[in-house]
């Protein structure tokens, strides 16, 4: 049976996606990643979904259509830099996100119980919404966040906010650059539910 390695996630903005590719080419000469991620392939994973059926993909369709439909547009932002994994040879490096937490945080959780409604398990730790930019750090000297300082010092200055608009789903190529095709889009709504009403 032929299966697709598929994810839901947020896309960034134009000017943010080129605002990330010009600091990882300042970051690369100093941090000693083994991979960078393509400019085209920075996103906010809503949902993993792992490798999957052709027969699964109308469930996932329209049920996110419906996920889509109820909630309404929100702004989010790049905040700074961190990591995952060992300090001094951290596995990922990524970019905290900012803006409206809350409405991220709902949808996330509204988009985990309708894909478990198709029998997609729900993610078994909390969710730490990010922006990866590399991974596998490959260099001689341990690694220190002070490496990171003036990299922060761009993002505080950094075009911060962008509207979160639409969900997409991702097909995955491993081997490929860049990675991810998005094969479906879902529009948010500009008048519906405004789940960070209360922000």
């Amino acid at each position: 049976m032929n299966k697709d390695r598929l994810f839901l996630a947020l896309p960034l903005g134009e000017e943010q996606s080129s605002f990330l590719q010009q600091l990882m080419e300042t970051l690369q000469p100093t941090l000693s990643f083994q991979k960078w991620v393509h400019k085209d392939d920075l996103h906010i994973t809503l949902k993993f979904l792992g490798d999957t059926p052709a027969a699964a993909l109308s469930g996932i369709q329209s049920h996110m259509k419906k996920v889509a439909a109820s909630v309404s547009t929100f702004q989010l932002s790049l905040d700074s830099l961190g990591i995952f994994g060992k300090p001094f040879a951290p596995s990922v490096l990524w970019i905290r996100v900012g803006g409206h937490l809350t409405a991220l945080n709902a949808l996330h959780a509204q988009t985990e119980a309708s894909m478990k409604s198709v029998d997609f398990p729900l993610e078994g730790r909390s969710y730490s919404p990010h922006i990866t930019i590399a991974r596998k750090y490959s260099g001689e000297a341990a690694f220190t966040k002070a490496a990171l300082a003036s990299a922060n010092n761009e993002l505080k200055s950094s075009p911060m906010q962008w509207t979160a608009n639409r969900i997409v789903l991702y097909r995955s190529y491993l081997g490929r650059r860049p990675m991810y095709e998005a094969i479906d889009t879902y529009s948010l709504s500009q008048e519906g539910a405004r789940i960070g009403s209360l922000l």
